[in-house]
């Protein structure tokens, strides 16, 4: 998807996705309708997102949400200051693998000195490049900072699991493989721009029973 620089938090342009996504396909429309009194929210601290979804790559939401709070409730301040300090093997027993334990700590040294306004005043392909160049951290991640941190409409993670079941399942496409179900999601997208952010998080909200969070 082209980069959309929308922030989606208001609830003006809330509405006025909805009102889009709820015209332009009756598929989101219905799942919309389920979840008349939710929404997505983003959050202020770039650290935070940028480690939920390290720790979320590849697990499950349940298991990675395990880890967070985990990690919440020891580690104190969600602050580059506060967790750089941390040893290594305490990454280690909140259960993180040995590769997202280093990709954490590049992360960590990544946002030290960066003020979360930073990431709201650079232009947003100088951020993608430089999340992309540490090591551990992919598109999906990118992505995942881009939607909750950013709040950016119009993101399409193509490879979210999640996003691809939840497609699977409300437009009939059983029989398809994820290979098949993302080329036809590309094409399939199209409708829903700029806002297909929202069409992705209600996907994620129907196949979930807790709101997405990174």
């Amino acid at each position: 998807m082209a980069e959309n620089t929308r922030i989606i938090l208001s609830q003006s342009a809330w509405k006025s996705g909805v009102s889009v996504l709820s015209h332009a396909d009756p598929v989101v429309r219905a799942i919309i309708q389920r979840y008349p009194n939710e929404r997505m929210h983003t959050h202020p601290n770039a650290l935070k997102t940028l480690l939920r979804a390290i720790i979320g790559q590849q697990i499950s939401i349940a298991a990675a949400s395990a880890i967070w709070r985990a990690i919440e409730s020891q580690a104190g301040p969600i602050t580059p200051a506060n967790l750089q300090p941390m040893a290594y093997a305490k990454w280690r027993d909140y259960g993180l693998s040995d590769a997202k334990a280093k990709t954490v700590a590049r992360a960590l040294a990544y946002t030290d000195g960066r003020a979360d306004t930073y990431f709201h005043q650079t232009p947003y392909a100088t951020i993608e490049s430089e999340l992309l160049a540490i090591k551990g951290i992919g598109p999906w991640t990118v992505a995942m900072f881009q939607i909750f941190h950013l709040g950016h409409s119009n993101v399409l993670p193509l490879t979210d699991l999640g996003l691809l079941n939840a497609v699977r399942t409300e437009y009939q496409l059983a029989n398809h493989t994820h290979a098949d179900v993302r080329t036809w999601l590309q094409a399939h997208a199209t409708r829903w721009e700029p806002y297909c952010t929202l069409a992705v998080w209600y996907l994620w909200r129907s196949i979930d029973p807790h709101v997405v969070v990174y």
